[in-house]
């Protein structure tokens, strides 16, 4: 199994866990209010305040998002409904990490405006077998080990957030991951071997397929992803 394909095989269950997910917020939605013996409604328990937690500790997944494919958060409130937030992940292009400050984080269920930057590491001399095309002839595979140059990026991104009981917060999350260096792969070595031959990597270049598949595994699209944040410790 190539590279490429165990990336979006990881991606088509990524997605599968979002739509489980979605089918848990719309379970939201269908809530009622509850009443008591006189028939009136009490506090509903999904609009009630809940407690404003200082420090936060979270596990994410997502396409194109700030946690990889899987990640973790560290996160702690810097005022009233703002909170800068750390993340470690693992991606497409490797490892990651990235840091953002989210707005209109209350102790209610809301909408939360964020913004971040990233950094994904890449990874040096993977063994891999991309498609190529020698001198305009017809595309072929070689056996070859290749570098994923180091992208930054930019997160913009719009939170819905939904908070349990004890203020932990479980986190929707939807944008637009913009890339602010350039999709590079490069070849670690300077010559490959294809059928018997010696074959300088300077006059190889990747085929139409190969990139479209670079890009695709590239931190650059529209961002999706779900988290979950433990709150810990009171915010004054």
């Amino acid at each position: 199994m190539t590279l490429f394909r165990f990336y979006m095989k990881i991606n088509h269950s990524v997605c599968t866990l979002l739509l489980l997910i979605g089918s848990i917020q719309n379970s939201f939605g269908q809530y009622e209010p509850p009443t008591n013996k006189n028939n009136s409604v009490v506090d509903n328990p999904l609009t009630a305040d809940k407690p404003v937690h200082f420090f936060y500790l979270g596990i994410g997944s997502g396409i194109y998002s700030k946690y990889g494919i899987i990640g973790l958060a560290v996160g702690t409130r810097i005022s009233q409904k703002t909170i800068a937030e750390a993340q470690f992940g693992l991606g497409g292009w490797g490892s990651k990490i990235g840091i953002s400050l989210t707005t209109n984080v209350k102790n209610v269920n809301s909408w939360c405006p964020s913004i971040g930057f990233g950094r994904n590491f890449g990874s040096q001399a993977l063994a891999f077998n991309p498609e190529v095309v020698l001198n305009g002839g017809s595309p072929f595979k070689v056996d070859a080990n290749v570098n994923y140059v180091p992208i930054n990026v930019l997160y913009l991104s719009l939170q819905r957030q939904f908070l349990s009981k004890k203020g932990n917060r479980f986190v929707l999350e939807l944008g637009y991951t913009v890339p602010l260096s350039e999709t590079k792969v490069e070849f670690s070595d300077p010559t490959v071997r294809y059928n018997g031959n010696i074959i300088p990597t300077s006059d190889l270049i990747f085929s139409p397929v190969q990139k479209t598949a670079f890009n695709i595994q590239s931190p650059s699209g529209i961002l999706i992803s779900a988290s979950y944040h433990f709150g810990f410790g009171k915010f004054n």
